[in-house]
């Protein structure tokens, strides 16, 4: 049986990372959450 083509692929919930600096720490994401269909493309851009 062939699964459905919308079936999630990837599904990330509350992700939360930080860096540490000089100043202190850094939160770079705080609380994002998705899914991912197969086949669906996502592309993910912050700042540099």
């Amino acid at each position: 049986m062939m699964a459905p083509t919308n079936a999630t692929t990837l599904e990330v919930r509350n992700l939360r990372t930080h860096f540490f600096t000089r100043e202190g720490v850094l939160p770079a994401v705080d609380d994002v959450s998705f899914s991912l269909a197969r086949g669906r493309i996502l592309g993910l851009v912050g700042e540099s």
